[in-house]
């Protein structure tokens, strides 16, 4: 008899790990996303940027949305511009607090959707280096990710 319980407590469990599987990837959480991290100051997402986005070489430039005292979640508006002269699209990014003690400072980490007004769309994620001048991170089209990577080429 104990053995027959012992086997429905695993089954018990089994089937409630599962279920939590099931409604974390419901909840929309991406677990291909990397969890932020907080540094010495808030990172800052907003400037010019030179590198590649899905193997097209380019500028991206970002704007602020948030004023400079916001306190909370920060927002940006990007536009990429692809040296081929035929890759152009604009991407809203949102870049979550990362709680350090009490306090709740911009990580560096944002995630962001993207649309080209030709039908293209997708969404991505971004991570930027503690001295704010490298971008690397993923953009995704359709089922896929490929690269995103960028560094500054104003003073930040």
């Amino acid at each position: 008899m104990s053995r027959s319980r012992a086997m429905l407590g695993v089954l018990w469990v089994a089937i409630a790990t599962t279920g939590c599987r099931v409604g974390a990837s419901g909840s929309g959480v991406d677990p291909s996303t990397p969890v932020a991290e907080a540094y010495g100051k808030a990172s800052d997402f907003a400037g010019e940027w030179v590198g590649e986005s899905n193997g097209v070489l380019g500028a991206l430039a970002v704007k602020s949305l948030s004023k400079a005292d916001t306190v909370g979640p920060r927002r940006y508006y990007g536009k990429f511009v692809g040296d081929d002269g035929a890759t152009s699209f604009v991407i809203n990014m949102q870049q979550p607090l990362v709680t350090v003690g009490e306090l709740g400072i911009a990580g560096n980490l944002a995630r962001f959707t993207w649309q080209d007004g030709r039908g293209g769309q997708g969404d991505g994620w971004v991570l930027i280096n503690p001295e704010d001048s490298a971008l690397t991170g993923e953009i995704r089209v359709g089922n896929g990710g490929r690269a995103l990577d960028f560094v500054r080429v104003d003073d930040g």
